[in-house]
This record gives C-alpha cells, sequence and structure tokens, in this order.
C-alpha cells in the first residue's frame, strides 16, 4: 500500500523537476513537443517541466555484440559456419535515438549482411588470415554509419568448416 503511495509521490514531484542529470558515459537529445531542440553533453542541463520538454539519453562507450551463428558458402565452395563479436558506440546520439528503434539491433542488422558478403566473395584461405578482420570491420563500419553508430571492431569468434546434409522428404 504504502510502496504504491511512494511511487505516486515520485512520479508527481518528477513532474516538476526543471533539470536533468546526464551521465559521463551517456549522451542525450532534448524533444520539446516531440520535435528535437538540441543534444545533451554530460553534466546539469536545464529543461522546461510539465513534461514540456522530454530527454531520451542513451550509453555512447563501445559496446561488444555477439552475432549468432551464420552458415555460408565461400568463393572457393567450401561451407563454413562462422559467428562473430562487434565493438561499437554511438557516435551520433540524434540518429541512434530518433532514427533507429534498437542500436544493438541496427549493429546486427549493418554487420551480418556485411560479414555474409565478406565471407562468399573470400576463399577459405582468406579466411583464416589475421587481416580478414580488418576487411568486416571497413565492410561493417559504412553499414553502421547510417544509423549513428561507429563499428570500431569486428572479430570471427567461430570460423569452420561445416558439413551439410540435406534430407529430402519425397
Amino acid at each position: 500500500m504504502f510502496d504504491r503511495l511512494i511511487d505516486l509521490l515520485l512520479q508527481w514531484i518528477g513532474f516538476f523537476v526543471p533539470f536533468v542529470v546526464i551521465d559521463a558515459f551517456e549522451r542525450g537529445v532534448v524533444l520539446r513537443f516531440g520535435v528535437k531542440q538540441r543534444e545533451l553533453d554530460p553534466g546539469l542541463h536545464w529543461i522546461i517541466p510539465f513534461q514540456v520538454d522530454r530527454v531520451i539519453a542513451d550509453n555512447v562507450v563501445p559496446r561488444t555484440i555477439n552475432l549468432g551463428a551464420q552458415t555460408l558458402t565461400t568463393q572457393d565452395g567450401k561451407v563454413v559456419t562462422v559467428a562473430g563479436v562487434v565493438t561499437a558506440r554511438i557516435s551520433d546520439i540524434s540518429k541512434a535515438t530518433l532514427e533507429v528503434e534498437n542500436v544493438d539491433t541496427a549493429v546486427e542488422d549493418s554487420c551480418y549482411g556485411a560479414i555474409g558478403f565478406a565471407v562468399a566473395s573470400a576463399t577459405w584461405d582468406v579466411l583464416q588470415q589475421e587481416d580478414f578482420s580488418v576487411k568486416l570491420t571497413k565492410a561493417c563500419r559504412g553499414q553502421g554509419w547510417r544509423y549513428g553508430i561507429e563499428i570500431q571492431r569486428v572479430q570471427l569468434s567461430d570460423l569452420c568448416l561445416t558439413r551439410v546434409i540435406r534430407l529430402h522428404n519425397g
């Protein structure tokens, strides 16, 4: 009973707060009646209370995302399974918060296709070279910019030849 009363009181008080604090690892965007007004760096910022200004903040430090396994065919006809790890960060807070539903999903979208294309256009020997991750990073980075995301590094966490067995039910 009292916990609901306290929650209600805190929400009511929050309605009147004329400032917001953006942490050192965040950046934010101020929306006034749903329209972008400005971007916020870390620190204390004054806003118009009563839900006139609304602040959307997100973490902009590097994050790692594990990509699930993909089974692909290389240029020389070998069937391989690859999985990747992506290190990325938000570089444009406005794009990442206002034009993308979920930043992690946007990173995955940027990388799955680029990795698939890079693996399909390479041979098995090229995939095993150390500098192949540099090629992957460049390919994924180009895709990430349109979402306001800087893809810093892409690595293959798994790379193996795969035997494919197809069953035919006829």
